[in-house]
């Protein structure tokens, strides 16, 4: 069935070409989706990838699904994912995989997207009263399974398939069985077992890169913040030239000129999490703040 990749392997073998990503480290486990002709998606299962030498294995869980060879920035596929008959799969970046195109008529390609959810977090508690109540923790991911520490106490534990974080011991208070999580940066559960509470949001706390933050001291108003629309930026004695919004990494997603002391800005088609808004003034001086959309 896979012809053409095993005499594409046996021709690197027999040149000494067999090599490994360079500086990638593809180890860990990934979303798979099939990006369907008609652009639709089918979400497929969860894939770890574990590399020995030259050698790739994608498992499910404890049960290997498929297996190949790794040469420069390719996976030569050997066993597996028969049903597409794919012949190998591309290494885009670290974070991303995309498979060649497979012969099945409905489907254009296989997409890997890494999940790792390790790192530190911000748990927000949002209660009917309008109230939201805060804590953090760091989360460790080790392949499917999921913890949850308060400095060294493991107060929860969980793993990850598909799109849900299930939850096997820990968060017995809010009534919590799973999480829905939508990125690497938030999860949450809408209306757990808890009367005064209608919604438990995780998201990732980060460092920024590449933004410099220099203070000014002008009177500025966010709000609302957190929101899941618009938030207003009134400043109170300078005139604002523009505004932009950062991810936590540093990538610039939004720009406004304004020359104006107030506007809003629409984020309702940004994903849940933190952002880092940029507020430049008349003067070239500016501004750094943290906004949540949730």
């Amino acid at each position: 069935m896979k012809t053409k990749t095993n005499i594409l392997i046996l021709i690197f073998l027999l040149n000494g070409f067999l090599v490994k990503a360079q500086t990638l480290d593809i180890q860990g486990l990934w979303k798979v989706v099939d990006n369907v002709f008609d652009g639709t998606t089918n979400r497929l299962d969860n894939l770890n990838i574990i590399i020995n030498n030259d050698t790739i294995e994608f498992y499910s869980f404890d049960s290997i699904t498929a297996n190949g060879l790794l040469s420069n920035d390719t996976i030569y596929l050997l066993n597996g994912f028969e049903y597409y008959d794919i012949d190998c799969i591309f290494i885009v970046n670290s974070d991303s995989l995309l498979s060649s195109t497979p012969n099945l008529e409905s489907s254009n390609n296989l997409s890997f997207t890494r999940i790792d959810l390790t790192g530190d977090w911000e748990q927000l508690n949002y209660h009917w009263n309008g109230g939201i109540s805060r804590d953090t923790c760091e989360i460790i991911q080790e392949r499917d399974s999921v913890y949850f520490y308060k400095a060294t106490d493991c107060f929860a534990t969980a793993y990850l398939k598909k799109d849900s974080i299930i939850v096997t011991s820990g968060f017995d208070e809010l009534g919590i069985d799973y999480f829905s999580m939508y990125s690497n940066d938030s999860f949450d559960k809408v209306i757990p077992l808890v009367e005064a509470i209608d919604r438990v949001l995780f998201l990732r706390l980060r460092q920024t890169v590449g933004i410099e933050s220099k203070q000014d001291n002008s009177s500025i108003q966010v709000f609302p913040n957190p929101t899941s629309e618009c938030v207003r930026i009134v400043s109170g004695d300078k005139l604002i030239q523009r505004i932009i919004l950062y991810s936590m990494s540093g990538e610039e997603l939004k720009t406004q000129y304004i020359d104006n002391q107030f506007t809003d800005l629409n984020i309702s088609d940004l994903i849940y999490g933190i952002y880092i808004l940029e507020i430049v003034f008349d003067d070239n001086r500016l501004t750094n703040m943290k906004i949540m959309k949730y």
